[in-house]
Order: structure tokens, then C-alpha cells, then sequence
């Protein structure tokens, strides 16, 4: 038996003379990116057999954080915004004998306080005419391979009809696919890109394709571009769409168009990522919105909520909110009337925010006609929260959609207003308080932000603008 010990000893580290067990720390960690987390041990073992494993055995770590085996510590710096998620701890002997406690512990990572600090990371127009230029309406994405990716419009890329490009968060760019037209290429996208669940990007163009009448397409992170489908504009397909894409909870991709339909007045389709299409509404219908220009949203629900510029036909009206279920059942949530403090004419998208609700942005109407920004519940109840160029130095004329960041608010971007009367970022509350970032205009700034702003991984917001910068072609942003 002395023997025994002795191996057990020796090839195991100490023996102990009880079983392991564990004191679990299970302290939330509420974190900022680019700050070091205080050393901290979720689990601290005793008895066994030495030394001691630690290891995390559900979920993941944040980024830049570090568990150390030996020790049980955790460290390192966060380096990527972290939605709040349980992770968990344990601990085994030398001999493998698993403690039975665990430690659960709640991490969290937003960004540094968005203060404004704003600076240009790519003039458009720099690549000797080949480069993109004049973005319109639509965002920037972070791709899983941590760069940024684009479309600009009509003016860009090598044949003038605009271009998918790629840059990196300090700021390199890259031109992906310059689209050509005609029929076997897209032509003037103004919406935003997608990555897809496969890894790939989708989008949608206004004109190309067969019929010129615009085109849906896949596109490679490495520039492989394939067209998926051409609209035709007939009473069974759409055609010219303004917006983008989304992928749905069943995998499949949604969009809207501004025309074509049974009412030639826009639709809302389904397509499938291998370039099934069908049509899920035709708008146009009696007290119908018609000409949607944004891309729809799938709140939590499982149906989609969308935005139509015009209500009645004749380009007429003021745009309506509406619910489209996944089997094509369409219900108007709110008609706009662009009096008092109501919007008219919504540009954008909506967005669902964490608590819930919609939230959105009209081009005109508001207090003073200059556009407003609103909530509204999936059941329909609206609420005006703001009417722009209510305060010195406002921005009005927002085309674009808000995010909501990680600290609960709302950002977004005004094509007008300001110091320099071409645009602002602003921060707005859910409950309606507005304030100005950054006015668009100065030497070698952008000007007339016509699109949104995307939250980064690293907490900053990124964004572009139509015009300003070095070329007066427009530029790629990033606000701190």
C-alpha cells in the first residue's frame, strides 16, 4: 500500500485527503471594449489530487479574453462588443476527478461611450476612376471576416454603374465587381449587402439584368459574383428595387421592390439562396400603401414589417407601416398624414429594438416638415418621438434607417441640416431625446450621409456619405 501511495504521488501530483471541491465566484462581469478586465477566478478548487485543470465547458469567452488553465484566472483585454451570455466554469484533479461545483458566470461586452470623434477611413474616387463612388441609401456590413463591405451606385466603379467594395477597419479598400449592366450584369445598387448563413453576400441591384429592370445577386467575399435573378416588372415578379435584403428565420431571402407587381406599385418576394423566387404580396391593393423603398425587418413575432413611401397610386399619400406574415397576409398598421407631429414619406427601414417596439424615420413630416422619428408596436400603436431641426444645428431629411447600438440608444444619419447644412449623426433615446454626434461638411469631412450606420465589433459606428471628402465623391467614415 506504501507503494501504491507513492505512485498514486507521484504521478498524479498530491494525492489529498479529500475529494475536490470547488468555491464558485459568479460575479456578472459587465465589460468594455478596450479595457482590461480585473483578474478574476470563478472557480478556486481544493482537495484531490494536484495540480488542477480549469476549463470553460459551455459557451465561449469574449474576445480577447483568456481563461488560464493552470490558475483558473481570467484575463486579457475585450476587443469585440459581446452580447450578455452565460458562460461556465469547471475544474478537474490530476487524477480527472471533476468537481461537482460549477461556476456560471454572466459576461458582457458594449463599447467605449460614443462621443462623436469623427474621422474618414476611404475618400471614394482615389483609385484613378475605378473606385466607387456616390453611395446612396444604403449601409456598410462586418463581414465574419472582420473587414467591412459596401455597395456604391450610379458614377462608380469601372464602367459607371457601380461597384462592390471591401475595407478594412484601418481603412484599405478594395473593389470587389464593378458592375457592368446590360443583361447578364446588375447596375445602380442603393441598398446595403447581406452575409448569408453559407458565408456569402447577397444584394439587390435597380436596373440590369434581362430586362434592365434590376437584378438579385450573390457575391463571394473574394468577388465571385453570380446573378440569382433578373426582375422582368411583370404582374408576377417585381422590379427596381431601392433596398436590401434580409435572411429569414427559415433561411430564405426577403426583399421588397419599388414597382412591378400585380399593380405595377411594388411587391415584397421571397427568394430562396440558390434563386427560387416567388412573390409573397403585390402592393396596390384598395387603402393599400404602394412603392416600398426599404428593406423589411422579421421582429420576434416571425412576420415582417415594412414601409411604403406613397398610400394611394399617382404617387399620392404619405406612406404607410405595414405587417406582412410569412404566408403573404398583408395588414396596414399605420397610414402616415404628414400633419402635426406625424411623419410622411419614409425612406428607410424600421428596426426592432430590445424592447420590443419598432422604430423608424420619415423623410418629411414631423413638428416642422423636416422628418421625424417614431415608435410603434407590433399591434400597430404609434408614437411620434421627434421632429427634426427642432434644436440649433439639427439635421433634418433622414433617408436611411437607426440602429440601436449596445448601449440601448438609437444612432442614425440626416442627409441635411447641421452646421454645414449637409447632414449630422445623431444619438436619440428611446423616449425621444435627441442629440447632435457630428455635423457632416468640414475640410476633407464627407457630406449628405444618404444611408444608416453600423455598429462594428470593436464598438465604433461606421457609415458613409453621398458626397464630401477628397474627390467630392463621398467617403467611409467612423465615429467613436
Amino acid at each position: 500500500m506504501f507503494c501504491l501511495a507513492f505512485i498514486l504521488t507521484a504521478c498524479g501530483g498530491s494525492s489529498g485527503s479529500t475529494p475536490i471541491s470547488a468555491t464558485a465566484i459568479t460575479t456578472a462581469q459587465s465589460l468594455t471594449v478596450g479595457t482590461a478586465i480585473a483578474s478574476f477566478s470563478p472557480l478556486t478548487a481544493s482537495g484531490g489530487a494536484t495540480p488542477y485543470t480549469y476549463s470553460v465547458t459551455t459557451g465561449a469567452l469574449p474576445a480577447g479574453l483568456s481563461l488560464n488553465a493552470s490558475t483558473g484566472a481570467v484575463t486579457g483585454n475585450p476587443t469585440a462588443l459581446y452580447t450578455p451570455a452565460n458562460v461556465v466554469f469547471s475544474v478537474h484533479d490530476a487524477n480527472g476527478v471533476v468537481a461537482s461545483t460549477t461556476s456560471t458566470v454572466r459576461f458582457a461586452v458594449v463599447g467605449a461611450p460614443i462621443t462623436g470623434a469623427e474621422s474618414v477611413l476611404h475618400d471614394f474616387g482615389a483609385n484613378g476612376g475605378g473606385d466607387g463612388a456616390n453611395p446612396s441609401y444604403g449601409s456598410l456590413i462586418q463581414a465574419s471576416d472582420g473587414s467591412l463591405y459596401g455597395m456604391t451606385s450610379a458614377g462608380g466603379g469601372a464602367y459607371g454603374a457601380g461597384a462592390v467594395f471591401k475595407v478594412t477597419p484601418a481603412g484599405v479598400e478594395t473593389v470587389l465587381h464593378s458592375f457592368v449592366g446590360g443583361a447578364a450584369d446588375g447596375a445602380m445598387p442603393y441598398g446595403s449587402l447581406i452575409q448569408a448563413n453559407d458565408g456569402n453576400l447577397y444584394g439587390v441591384t435597380y436596373s440590369g439584368g434581362l430586362s434592365n429592370r434590376g437584378v438579385v445577386f450573390k457575391i463571394t467575399l473574394n468577388g465571385t459574383l453570380t446573378i440569382l435573378h433578373s426582375f422582368s416588372g411583370s404582374t408576377n415578379d417585381g422590379a427596381m428595387p431601392y433596398g436590401s435584403l434580409i435572411q429569414a428565420s427559415d433561411g430564405n431571402l426577403y426583399g421588397t421592390t419599388y414597382v412591378g407587381g400585380a399593380n405595377n406599385l411594388g411587391t415584397a418576394f421571397k427568394i430562396t439562396p440558390t434563386g427560387t423566387f416567388n412573390i409573397l404580396y403585390s402592393f396596390g391593393s384598395a387603402n393599400d400603401g404602394v412603392n416600398p423603398l426599404g428593406k423589411l425587418v422579421q421582429a420576434s413575432d416571425g412576420n415582417f414589417y415594412g414601409m411604403t413611401y406613397y398610400t394611394g397610386t399617382g404617387n399620392s399619400g404619405f406612406g404607410t407601416i405595414f405587417q406582412i406574415t410569412p404566408t403573404g397576409t398583408k395588414t396596414v398598421l399605420h397610414t402616415f398624414s404628414g400633419t402635426g407631429s406625424d411623419g410622411a414619406n419614409p425612406h428607410g427601414s424600421l428596426i426592432q429594438a430590445n424592447d420590443g417596439n419598432l422604430y423608424g424615420m420619415t423623410f418629411m413630416g414631423g413638428t416642422l416638415g423636416l422628418g421625424s422619428v417614431f415608435q410603434i408596436t407590433t399591434t400597430g400603436t404609434y408614437t411620434p418621438l421627434y421632429g427634426f431641426a427642432t434644436n440649433t444645428g439639427d439635421g433634418y431629411s433622414p433617408y436611411g434607417n437607426l440602429i440601436q447600438a449596445g448601449d440601448g440608444n438609437l444612432y442614425g444619419l440626416t442627409a441635411s441640416g447641421g452646421t454645414h447644412s449637409t447632414g449630422v449623426a445623431f444619438k436619440i433615446t428611446t423616449t425621444g431625446t435627441e442629440t447632435v454626434l457630428h455635423t457632416f461638411g468640414g475640410p476633407s469631412d464627407g457630406a449628405s450621409p444618404q444611408g444608416s450606420l453600423i455598429q462594428a465589433s470593436d464598438g465604433s459606428l461606421y457609415g458613409m456619405t453621398y458626397n464630401g471628402g477628397a474627390n467630392s465623391t463621398g467617403v467611409v467614415f467612423k465615429i467613436n
